[in-house]
């Protein structure tokens, strides 16, 4: 892992410069749909070789040979479509670029990318539901107190003021968090373990088969202990509580 990331070390072969399009629409949530769309055209352009090497067995071309073609798309025109495709949870994509790819298994080549799925699934809600327990004042207290440690960033300002929190930030906020919430007299013991139950696995070094059979088992200790989330009136949107699980992050896991 350490050296794939290192892009001086030239282990990735670019393939395409994926399409930034740019819309006549006034929606902002149209776009969204209209991109998605898109970028699924363009990968079952890309791709579209390798499909028939599946299909018929051919040996490969090279990856440079491929070339990037100009997408046409059509207006969805009103917001029904979104509308509806929101309800259900559905991103407006009707054909995904492996629709016609034979033995395609999305689940297997499709995995997630642990910072902008686990990460910051933690850090916009999980460290979320902690501020509305406790609130930003008693927080950025708490993490002013913590003592400098070599290696993680010392928040002496406390957690809302601290600038550029990119990934290492995330990290060493998420590491920080229980502990500086755990001796809280309004969060409960079940809180505590609703929330540790699904944020430290992830970050193990190397991710074998013993840690996904410990990630399965301490998933299933969250759902038995998820109402505990509810019950605290933490899970919110425009401050209006919300009882359901509908979080893009949380259900792929």
């Amino acid at each position: 892992m350490n050296y794939r990331i290192k892009v001086l070390f030239h282990t990735f072969l670019l393939l395409v410069f994926v399409l930034i399009p740019k819309f006549i629409e006034h929606s902002v949530e149209i776009w969204g749909f209209l991109e998605s769309q898109i970028c699924q055209a363009v990968f079952d352009f890309i791709l579209g070789p390798l499909k028939k090497v599946a299909e018929i067995g051919l040996i490969m071309s090279d990856p440079l040979d491929f070339i990037l073609a100009k997408v046409p798309y059509r207006s969805l025109g009103s917001g029904t479509y979104t509308r509806k495709a929101k309800l259900l949870q559905l991103n407006g994509v009707h054909r995904p670029f492996w629709h016609d790819w034979p033995m395609a298994e999305p689940s297997l080549f499709l995995t997630q990318e642990i910072l902008y799925h686990w990460f910051k699934f933690a850090y916009n809600h999980i460290v979320k539901w902690c501020i509305a327990m406790l609130g930003v004042v008693e927080i950025d207290f708490r993490f002013s107190m913590l003592r400098p440690h070599t290696g993680m960033h010392h928040f002496r300002e406390g957690r809302s003021k601290a600038k550029h929190i990119m990934g290492h930030k995330h990290c060493d906020i998420l590491q920080y968090l229980i502990p500086v919430i755990a001796e809280a007299k309004v969060i409960s013991k079940a809180f505590i373990t609703a929330l540790t139950s699904i944020m430290y696995h992830g970050q193990a070094s190397e991710i074998d088969e013993d840690i996904l059979d410990q990630m399965n088992s301490v998933l299933a200790t969250f759902h038995q202990y998820k109402y505990t989330i509810f019950k605290a009136g933490v899970r919110k949107e425009k401050n209006s509580p919300i009882n359901n699980w509908h979080i893009l992050n949380f259900s792929s896991l």
